[in-house]
């Protein structure tokens, strides 16, 4: 697991290296989160096809980061699926306080219904 405070590289989420495209889970931690509630944390997990069955997890520090600019391309990519549960909270921050859009979202909450 990584844990990123840091705009560090992000090649080893890279969506397009894999031969096939994995499903990635992301999930969003905040105080009162929401549009207006802050976004703290960002975590993204999944399986890579590299043989290796251990699933690779990052977590990212949104306030030690500042910005999520590094993860722009990766969330709003609608070819990249992303399970989330009950995402609108997350979309909802993602949006009004980083400019993100959300694309490429496989709502879970939203499948069982």
């Amino acid at each position: 697991n990584t844990f990123f405070e840091t705009f560090e590289t992000f090649e080893t989420l890279d969506p397009n290296r894999p031969s096939r495209r994995p499903l990635f889970a992301v999930d969003c931690e905040g105080v009162s989160l929401s549009a207006t509630g802050k976004l703290t944390l960002l975590q993204v997990s999944y399986r890579p096809h590299n043989g290796s069955d251990k699933p690779m997890c990052y977590i990212f520090d949104v306030l030690a980061m500042g910005s999520l600019k590094c993860l722009r391309v990766f969330l709003e990519d609608p070819d990249v699926l992303k399970a989330m549960h009950d995402a609108h909270m997350d979309a909802a921050a993602l949006m009004h306080q980083h400019g993100i859009r959300l694309r490429g979202v496989l709502d879970t909450q939203l499948a069982y219904e």
